[in-house]
């Protein structure tokens, strides 16, 4: 939409537009809350004819709630008192348009705006106008949603908003949209209330009756059996988010995802139990004493400790990655604990969107502490056969871990999770192509069981020897390093590591050249490569207008996905559009794209025309009065 529209309907609408959102009421004071006190004494100033204070007690009450009726309507009553005819209009139309969406019989809400076009004679046009673009706008944005395009329907029902902002069935509708597993659709979403049915009451006298385990309460979803006795709200917000997670682990390793292949994966059963003394007394195992969950084949168990809910799934995402590394993978011994551990640099968004490969900082930075006193002389250095918890102080090499030499234990997390993430991860600073990535995947699927004698030599042939190939017509990167044995790796490990968490910890800043490395992924034809630079580009620059056409056209062009490339496109124009010296040829390039990617643009102009022509009209017969 261009400048010139938005600020005609804000001018217009000041009365019913952009509520804000509803900010805290509850605190509390003798004879209870602060707006309901504000409430009140304004009723009784405005009785008493003391204006002043009213106005300011009436004030007091909008700022704690803009939504309440009856604070506008005290307002009104203000306006009135006080001979302010262009207050007392502004008041009614907001407290006429919060009756409507709080479901005001129709004896109030005819009222209500027969008083209103009494006071305002715009008020029949005003409402006409309203009514008639809302309806045409509801049914473009139904059209779009029918036609799966869902960041188009957000943007006519934001649009609707604007015109009737408490107009419940679009906000719905939004948030009914942005629940759709994409992430570029978390920024509109809401986060997921997962208890919206049940009353706080009800959920006391649940965990009553199941603290004990014996009387543990259940819930099965698609992938998982929930069970737990350590109360509701962690059984429904665990059974959610692995429900979340089971769709990332089936794209990550190429199994049971409907794309790669249809395998089925059976559903398991999780147990979390209520503290640890439950977990290692009654667990499956039992579970050695220092783990804080694990895998049986059949079940994952783990317990709330001190790190609360966030922790604990933290450890399903780990345990629950063994299932996949054990049906998709002949991974043992290390590489089984560091792909579970990559999990855990996994977070979920509002809308259920699982994003990943991100740093585990919980294991990123204790790693690097140990690389940085050096490196152990063999695979039992540092470690105390009488304490498995005991860790190293340095630590181990890629060979140690490779050759698997040495017994499971918490020590060992953090190594396997930096090898699993440098492998995955690890770029060509000029053309940002993953070094070893296909290489890792090969590495992972062929030759996982690989320990011992013979894996150093195993991994050298499969992974080091076999590099990504820099983009055609590119020099080689001279400070890139590329070393084909495993000695020689520990150092580029070791450096690559150190300068993560200098990024992460904020002491260092890297600025990564994520338009080029795009580029560069459509020429070696890596489309996927190509799209994870542009999601990252986008934000970090969200406001780059060539990052941002490209990325349109790469989702338009590639992955048919014009719905959001025309959203992209869009935030381009109105870039553009906002300039002091508008580029004119590019805007119509732009404009000729969002032609042929969006079928409804031509109405979707004609409607906002026919608005701004309108609208201006009513506006200046406002100023005129």
């Amino acid at each position: 939409m261009k400048k010139t529209t938005l600020l005609t309907i804000a001018l217009l609408l000041g009365a019913t537009l952009l509520a804000a959102p509803r900010p805290d009421r509850t605190d509390k004071r003798k004879g209870g809350s602060i707006f309901e006190h504000a409430l009140r004494t304004a009723g009784a100033a405005l009785d008493e004819k003391k204006l002043d204070d009213a106005a300011a007690l009436i004030q007091r009450a909008i700022e704690r709630d803009p939504k309440s009726a009856e604070a506008w309507g005290l307002r009104a009553r203000w306006a009135e008192a006080a001979g302010d005819r262009d207050e007392l209009v502004f008041a009614l139309h907001k407290q006429f348009g919060l009756r409507i969406a709080q479901g005001a019989d129709r004896k109030e809400r005819q009222a209500l705006q027969t008083r209103l076009e009494e006071l305002d004679p715009a008020a029949k046009e005003l409402f006409r106008l309203r009514d008639g673009f809302v309806e045409r706008l509801a049914g473009i944005a139904d059209q779009y949603e029918r036609e799966r395009r869902p960041h188009s329907a957000i943007r006519v029902l934001r649009i609707l908003l604007a015109l009737d902002p408490e107009n419940e069935p679009a906000q719905k509708a939004i948030e009914r949209i942005s629940e759709t597993p994409d992430p570029s659709l978390a920024e509109t979403a809401k986060p997921k209330d997962l208890l919206a049915d049940v009353s706080v009451e009800w959920i006391r006298e649940h965990d009553g009756k199941h603290r004990e385990w014996k009387q543990a309460s259940n819930v099965t979803r698609d992938n998982y059996v929930t069970k737990t006795n350590a109360g509701y709200e962690v059984m429904i917000r665990a059974a959610e988010a692995m429900e979340q997670i089971n769709r990332f682990y089936r794209i990550f390793f190429r199994y049971g995802d409907g794309v790669n292949d249809n395998k089925s994966v059976p559903r398991i059963t999780l147990h979390i139990f209520k503290n640890r003394d439950e977990y290692l007394e009654l667990g499956i195992g039992p579970p050695v004493e220092w783990s804080g969950g694990h895998f049986t084949g059949s079940h994952v168990e783990t317990y709330i400790g001190e790190g609360g809910f966030e922790e604990c799934v933290t450890t399903l995402f780990h345990e629950a990655a063994h299932q996949f590394v054990s049906l998709a993978t002949t991974a043992v011994g290390w590489l089984n604990e560091g792909l579970a551990s990559f999990f855990e640099g996994t977070r979920i968004l509002a809308n259920g969107t699982v994003v990943f490969n991100e740093p585990a900082n919980h294991r990123l930075f204790p790693l690097v502490q140990r690389l940085e006193k050096g490196w152990m002389k063999d695979h039992a250095d540092g470690l105390d056969p009488s304490n498995a918890s005991a860790t190293p102080e340095t630590a181990p090499t890629f060979q140690i871990i490779l050759e698997n030499r040495y017994q499971w234990g918490p020590p060992w997390y953090a190594p396997t999770w930096g090898v699993v993430f440098f492998l995955y991860n690890y770029q060509d600073p000029a053309d940002g192509r993953f070094i070893y990535r296909d290489a890792f995947h090969e590495f992972v699927n062929a030759s996982g069981g690989r320990m011992g004698e013979g894996a150093v030599e195993n991994f050298e042939k499969v992974v080091l020897a076999q590099p990504s190939r820099p983009t055609k017509g590119l020099p080689r990167t001279e400070s890139l390093k590329l070393p084909r044995k495993c000695d020689e790796l520990n150092e580029v490990w070791k450096e690559w590591l150190i300068e993560l968490a200098a990024e992460q910890s904020g002491r260092r800043e890297v600025e990564r050249p994520y338009l080029d490395w795009a580029r560069y992924a459509i020429k070696r034809k890596e489309f996927d490569v190509a799209t994870e630079h542009f999601e990252k580009g986008y934000v970090k620059t969200p406001l780059d207008v060539e990052l941002l056409m490209e990325f349109a056209e790469h989702l338009a062009d590639r992955e048919k996905n014009t719905d959001r490339a025309t959203k992209l496109a869009l935030t381009a124009l109105q870039i553009l559009e906002s300039e002091k010296r508008p580029d004119e040829r590019r805007i119509r390039e732009v404009e000729s794209s969002l032609s042929k990617w969006d079928p409804k643009r031509s109405s979707m102009d004609k409607i906002q025309g026919e608005l701004v022509e309108k609208s201006e009209a009513i506006v200046q017969r406002y100023l005129d009065e």
